[in-house]
């Protein structure tokens, strides 16, 4: 996947935009958390699954599983900066490798019971996505779980939510702490997430045959899905 657009903004996410999130009155861990209780709700045997988290980032999403016991957790990036600190917050219990989400093939159809995302999906272009399903259907995972930026079927909803996260970046970024370069490159990112647009139509088109989804958390511009085996 070349995204050199998420590249410049993926070192951000963190605390500063845990503040984005915060500024909205939303708690960017409650959405992390959303992961992790839709896994826990439909697979209570979920500590002796394998796992993988695509575009683990820092760890954030992993945290609960590792805390919650879970010993067979593999977590993919294509970010070595976040890798590391996914590797220092997490230390040996989960196996990490750079890996793009568009192309999977080191890892065997089957070998995941469960796999998580958070806030991926929407980075990959849309010319490329089709490869990333293609990938997921391949895997075969039972349960997949993704908390992502899906545009609201609402538009005039979708545009208060969006609005509202672009004036809280500028308030995060430009106002509060003055990183104008950083405040300006989360724009140019959204404008861009606005053409590349995830829409549940799409993941429906390409999994709703095989499994069956649901949106079952709502934030804002952000939205939790469970695609569960048919």
């Amino acid at each position: 996947m070349n995204n050199d657009r998420f590249k410049k903004i993926s070192n951000n996410y963190g605390e500063l935009f845990s503040e984005v999130f915060a500024e909205q009155g939303l708690d960017y861990e409650a959405l992390q958390q959303s992961v992790f209780e839709n896994v826990s709700r439909i697979r209570p045997d979920f500590r002796d699954a394998a796992i993988l988290d695509i575009g683990v980032g820092d760890g954030a999403t992993s945290t609960a599983f590792v805390e919650a016991g879970c010993k067979n957790i593999t977590g993919i990036d294509l970010n070595p900066t976040m890798l590391a600190a996914a590797r220092e917050k997490l230390g040996e219990n989960i196996k990490l490798s750079q890996a793009d989400a568009i192309d999977m093939s080191t890892f065997e159809s089957n070998q995941f019971a469960i796999i998580i995302s958070a806030t991926m999906i929407h980075n990959i272009p849309q010319r490329e996505r089709e490869k990333f399903w293609k990938e997921l259907l391949r895997l075969a995972p039972e349960v997949f779980v993704s908390a992502d930026k899906i545009v609201d079927p609402d538009p005039e909803l979708h545009k208060f939510y969006y609005d509202r996260e672009v004036t809280a970046i500028k308030k995060v970024y430009g106002e509060k702490h003055g990183l104008l370069e950083a405040e300006q490159t989360w724009i140019d990112h959204y404008k861009c997430d606005e053409k590349e647009r995830l829409e549940i139509n799409e993941i429906k088109k390409n999994l709703g045959n095989y499994y069956d989804i649901h949106i079952t958390f709502e934030m804002g511009v952000n939205k939790t899905i469970v695609a569960t085996k048919k």
